[in-house]
């Protein structure tokens, strides 16, 4: 299912006004999809798809996401690898622990993530939100809808064709808890967000949290702020 929503429209999905949470929610959060994937009629949405056209955030994203990172790909773990980018990890759970079990877990997740990217981007900051999604002849087995309008499409380094969507929203505290648990659950894509006026990205995955910024010193103010949530392992894995 390849279903472009914006922040907004995926969190009118929410069923009885319950948070998108585990696996049992995100089931029904598809099923409604088609329930719901024709109501998109009210003037001010169409106004805001008339301002903000394919023709307009195509090379709008192109352009400032090459003034910050010309020649990278928007996958996180492509980026961690660029040893010229200031890069460091967080753990989403106590423990190193991968997968959220109960609401708690997910709790803890969520504020993390809020923290982590509040102090990466700034509270309210412009973003872009970046979804890839392979292109393969078999859909991927992540069933969260794609946000976004398609902007462009690369291989990785195993030769791989990516599809990237992007959408112009902003980084809010609270707004985003049904994506970010999708990313912790394995449910959707690579999906990172990046600040439009500095280029720092903020790329959650299935177990921690990839914080690409803008200079080894911010790297070590991190470390210390949040070093309870550092890894173990050497190389900061």
């Amino acid at each position: 299912m390849n279903i472009a929503l914006d922040n907004e429209e995926l969190s009118k999905l929410l069923i009885d006004g319950k948070r998108c949470s585990g696996p049992t929610s995100y089931d029904r959060l598809t099923a409604s999809l088609d329930v719901h994937r024709g109501q998109q009629r009210y003037s001010d949405r169409e106004e805001t798809r008339v301002m903000h056209s394919d023709t307009s955030i195509k090379p709008d994203f192109e352009r400032e996401w090459s003034s910050f990172h010309a020649n990278r790909r928007p996958l996180g773990w492509m980026l961690r690898s660029d040893k010229s980018l200031a890069w460091v990890r967080f753990h989403s759970l106590p423990n190193s622990k991968r997968y959220p079990e109960n609401e708690a877990e997910e709790g803890i997740i969520l504020s993390r993530a809020y923290s982590l990217g509040n102090a990466t981007l700034g509270t309210d900051a412009s973003c872009w939100q970046i979804e890839c999604r392979a292109k393969e002849v078999n859909s991927p087995y992540w069933n969260a809808p794609v946000g976004g309008t398609t902007a462009t499409t690369f291989a990785d380094d195993d030769e791989t064709q990516w599809c990237a969507n992007v959408l112009e929203t902003h980084w809010r505290q609270g707004t985003l808890d049904c994506i970010l648990l999708a990313i912790a659950n394995d449910k959707t894509g690579p999906t990172m967000w990046m600040d439009r006026k500095t280029g720092r990205i903020f790329a959650p995955y299935d177990g921690g949290f990839d914080l690409l910024v803008s200079s080894p010193e911010e790297v070590e103010q991190l470390r210390v702020r949040f070093g309870d949530w550092l890894s173990d392992h050497p190389e900061g894995l």
